[in-house]
């Protein structure tokens, strides 16, 4: 299996499909992705599992489990690792970020690492309250906005973000909470459409 380190300041900007999406994310959050040998062998697929953890030093000391993301049960992995602790705007689901993550890497030759895929689901839960913040601002909520703006707040502070800053995340969280308490939907919205879902891009619009 041979590992390929990635720079995490080459993905601000992510415009070119699902999958290229969800590569820059990966690259924000300072995942590790590296091409593997194939994992089908002999008609036998192999499960997301590798059994390999990162090592201290090598993987800006990520500990955590590579998973393969051809892995036959790759999709089933990514939905049991949701992060309970992670607030989320009232009836906002995971569940389109998902499909857009596993359509994306899916069934390429890669690992990714278990606590990267966590520190995305906190990515998709920062953008859902940008989200809201926004659609509260053009409906004139006063309360909903401010308890937006509460939430943003404290993002570049959740330990997922922190654990997988791989440069500069939580200064952007932190300058676009700012741009929120200020009433600034431009610094927001461009914010969303740089690096947050497909739903949640066109929302913003």
């Amino acid at each position: 299996m041979t590992r390929l380190n990635v720079d995490t300041e080459l993905a601000d900007r992510t415009s070119r499909g699902a999958a290229r999406r969800w590569q820059s994310i990966a690259v924000t959050t300072g995942v590790l992705a590296a091409l593997l040998a194939p994992t089908t062998a002999f008609g036998y697929a192999a499960p997301a599992s590798t059994g390999e953890y990162g090592q201290p030093g090598y993987t800006e000391n990520d500990t955590s489990e590579y998973l393969r993301t051809d892995g036959v049960d790759f999709r089933e992995v990514v939905q049991v690792l949701r992060p309970t602790e992670v607030p989320v705007p009232p009836g906002y689901s995971f569940a389109s970020d998902i499909e857009e993550f596993v359509s994306g890497v899916g069934g390429e030759p890669a690992v990714i690492q278990v606590t990267a895929i966590r520190g995305i689901y906190a990515g998709w839960a920062a953008c859902a309250w940008k989200a809201d913040w926004l659609a509260a601002r053009f409906a004139g909520d006063e309360p909903r906005s401010a308890a937006a703006v509460a939430v943003l707040r404290e993002v570049s502070s959740w330990p997922l973000v922190g654990q997988t800053d791989g440069g500069g995340i939580r200064q952007q969280h932190r300058k676009v909470a700012e741009a929120a308490e200020r009433g600034d939907v431009t610094v927001v919205g461009d914010d969303i459409r740089s690096n947050c879902p497909r739903h949640l891009i066109r929302k913003s619009r």
